[in-house]
């Protein structure tokens, strides 16, 4: 989805866009549109594309976020006590849990992995017969993998936390507060399920979210070593992120739009030059001929940035996770004054921007930067 946004705000330079509805600047649109045209960082649309086909009619409208007191950050770089759930930890003995827990509810030893089970929490060891494989140089590598102690953590249910103090139920923007910004974000669009990921060495912890809601906590060991992200725990101020940064529902702007990777469609608008295809909480804006994306937007909490942000969170949420923006603009012509934080890509191509209404952010846009 590219967009135009047009009214209050304007694109005046390559770094300079003012908030709080943009638009691209120029004598000519380069969408063609007329005066008036134009995307809200809200997802609202005002101009003359003409509106197609819904799917079933069903559109989805995210219940008004709970007015809960936010949670302080802790924002401190992932060590060994963060691999761990209700004080068990992996390479814990077995012992550890039973002194914890009591006796498990049921018991599974199969030939490799033995799985002991509590209400809402499991654990899993290899079968303590296989350390003695270890390390021979006449065996395949795998057993080098082979840990002693618990290696597999699972809560689904009850009232164990991290030690950061999350758990079943806690809310997604808890998690950014309590670890920043994740290593990874995966979802699955069929069943609605974000997954956010923290990552040190070879061990990790998984955070499952339905409905902006932590629904599950999964902690293991990962050879993958996936702690290599793109970014760290907190950004340097002012540093211009990585393109990385820009992709929403795994495409960035300048791709080439593939609508068999997308799911079902809810809403597409269309004129001759230019089509918007809505999906479950984002939009994509594209050249009606080649498909190219100009412009993705985030159009309900459904979907998250690629560092976990999403329509409702505060701006000391989005501050701690992104760093200071490199460009901030503020509307005051209403009632309720209208901030903008603008991010860049290194080469200045593509920008970020957030729109904020009331300390919490209104709207989300990753774009082409159309005056470079």
């Amino acid at each position: 989805m590219r967009f135009q946004l047009k009214n209050v705000l304007t694109v005046l330079t390559v770094l300079v866009l003012l908030p709080y509805c943009f638009k691209y600047a120029g004598a000519e649109d380069p969408a063609g549109h007329h005066e008036g045209d134009g995307f809200s960082l809200n997802g609202s649309y005002s101009g003359k594309m003409q509106e197609e086909v819904l799917n079933d009619g069903n559109s989805h409208h995210s219940d008004e976020r709970k007015e809960n007191a936010l949670i302080s950050f802790d924002l401190s770089p992932l060590g060994d006590k963060d691999f761990g759930i209700g004080g068990i930890s992996l390479m814990d003995p077995l012992k550890r849990s039973i002194d914890l827990k009591g006796q498990p509810d049921s018991i599974v030893k199969g030939p490799v992995i033995e799985e002991y089970r509590w209400k809402g929490l499991d654990i899993r060891r290899y079968n303590p017969f296989l350390l003695k494989y270890t390390g021979r140089e006449d065996l395949p590598s795998d057993f080098n993998s082979i840990k002693a102690g618990i290696s597999e953590i699972r809560l689904n249910d009850g009232g164990e936390h991290t030690s950061r103090n999350i758990g079943i139920g806690s809310r997604r923007e808890d998690i950014l507060r309590s670890y920043g910004p994740p290593n990874r974000v995966f979802w699955n669009e069929v069943q609605g399920n974000l997954y956010f990921i923290y990552a040190l060495d070879n061990r990790e912890i998984d955070f499952s979210l339905k409905e902006g809601k932590i629904s599950g906590i999964h902690v293991l060991f990962n050879d993958k070593n996936v702690s290599d992200s793109f970014y760290g725990i907190l950004p340097e101020r002012k540093k211009l992120i990585s393109d990385k940064d820009f992709y929403i529902a795994g495409y960035k702007p300048g791709d080439r739009f593939n609508s068999q990777n997308s799911g079902n469609w809810e809403k597409k608008i269309a004129n001759p030059k230019e089509e918007i295809w809505y999906y479950a909480g984002y939009a994509v804006r594209m050249s009606a001929k080649g498909q190219d994306i100009s412009s993705l937007l985030l159009t309900d909490d459904r979907m998250v940035t690629s560092r976990g942000i999403t329509l409702g969170d505060d701006i000391s949420t989005v501050e701690a996770i992104y760093g200071t923006p490199h460009r901030m603009e503020m509307d005051i012509s209403g009632s309720s004054p209208k901030t903008t934080y603008i991010y860049f890509s290194s080469g200045k191509n593509r920008i970020l921007m957030f729109g904020f209404l009331n300390n919490k952010v209104d709207g989300v846009i990753s774009a082409l930067n159309p005056k470079n």
